[in-house]
């Protein structure tokens, strides 16, 4: 049973693992069984997004937000709007590294700058590599535009907005 779904709690784990063995009788049970019968309770760590977005990775950062989404008590538009958040914060840090690290700062220095430890800095340097200084501020309007849409400025789905930005900021430049 993968971890990603149930979490690391090996209590958890195992009361999964008995009830899966229970509703089998001995029967082998293949991923499509595991995955709709398993209670999908692990959560994603607060960084899951933000990496797959420095990896301009679309598809791992839409499952995410729809892991998140399916695991979450809290109605959908309260996860939208801490989704835009989340996002946005990124995206400003990204922008503000990648400005000092063209002023010819090193990644130590502008993360302290940020008030970020040495191992965050140097992963946030390494994903504003992977976007141009246009791009940032491209996204950075985008979530912009996500922010006026959960507040009523448009007729889509708050989730289906937050989905839709999401992708548009990490899709690859074109």
């Amino acid at each position: 049973m993968p971890t990603s779904l149930v979490g690391d709690d090996k209590l958890v784990l195992a009361r999964e693992i008995d009830k899966l063995a229970t509703w089998a009788a001995g029967e082998p049970l293949g991923v499509e069984e595991v995955q709709r019968l398993a209670t999908a309770s692990a959560e994603a760590h607060p960084w899951d997004l933000t990496d797959a977005l420095g990896r301009r990775d679309a598809g791992a950062a839409l499952e995410v937000v729809e892991s998140t989404y399916a695991r979450s008590h809290r109605p959908r538009t309260s996860e939208a709007a801490a989704f835009g958040a989340r996002v946005g914060q990124h995206l400003i840090r990204l922008s503000r590294i990648k400005a000092m690290l063209e002023a010819g700062l090193a990644a130590d220095e502008a993360g302290a700058k940020l008030g970020l430890k040495p191992y965050p800095a140097k992963q946030l340097a390494k994903q504003a590599q992977a976007f141009s200084a246009e791009e940032l501020r491209g996204g950075v309007v985008r979530l912009a535009e996500l922010d006026h849409a959960l507040k009523g400025g448009s007729k889509l789905a708050p989730d289906l907005e937050v989905q839709l930005a999401v992708a548009d900021v990490a899709r690859e430049s074109r």
